[in-house]
C-alpha cells in the first residue's frame, strides 16, 4: 500500500506499474508523467502525457482492480499520493461541503470527468480487450 504524502521522482522513475494492487489517487504537483499500457513490451502503448493539475490512479480505487497502466516520470516530478482510506475520507469531506453549499462541487465535477475519461481509455481499443472494469462502489 502506498504511503500518504508527497514524493519526488526523477526522470524515467516508475511511479506506478501496470498490475500493481496499489489503490491510491496520485495528484501531479509539478513535472510531467507518461501513462503507458504494456510499458516496456512490444505492445507498448502511450495513453498520454499528464502534468499539473492532473490526477491518476482513481480507477484502481473505483474498480478494486490492479493498476491498468504504468506511469513514468518524464521530468523531475512531484506527486501527492492519497491512499484509498484517505481518498474515501476526502470524498466524504467534499460530499459534506457539497451538500452544505459551502462550494460549487468542483471536486465532484472533476472526479466524474476523470472517471468517464478513464473508462473510455480502457475500452477495447486501449488494452482492456473490450472488458470494462466492474465498479465496486
Amino acid at each position: 500500500m502506498a504511503k500518504a504524502g508527497i514524493t519526488e521522482y526523477k526522470e524515467d522513475d516508475i511511479v506506478l506499474k501496470q498490475g500493481d494492487p496499489d489503490k491510491s489517487l496520485y495528484k501531479i504537483l509539478s513535472g510531467q508523467v507518461a501513462v503507458y499500457i504494456n510499458y516496456g513490451s512490444d505492445d507498448e502503448y502511450l495513453v498520454g502525457i499528464q502534468s499539473f493539475p492532473s490526477c491518476f490512479g482513481e480507477m484502481t480505487i473505483l474498480s478494486g482492480q490492479p493498476s491498468f497502466y504504468t506511469v513514468v516520470a518524464l521530468t523531475e516530478t512531484k506527486i501527492l499520493c492519497v491512499p484509498e482510506e484517505n481518498f474515501e475520507a476526502l470524498c466524504v469531506h467534499e460530499l459534506m461541503h457539497n451538500f452544505s453549499g459551502e462550494h460549487d462541487g468542483v471536486f465532484w465535477k472533476k472526479f466524474k470527468e476523470l472517471g468517464g475519461r478513464r473508462l473510455y481509455e480502457l475500452d477495447g481499443t486501449h488494452g482492456n480487450h473490450g472488458k470494462w472494469p466492474s465498479l465496486k462502489l
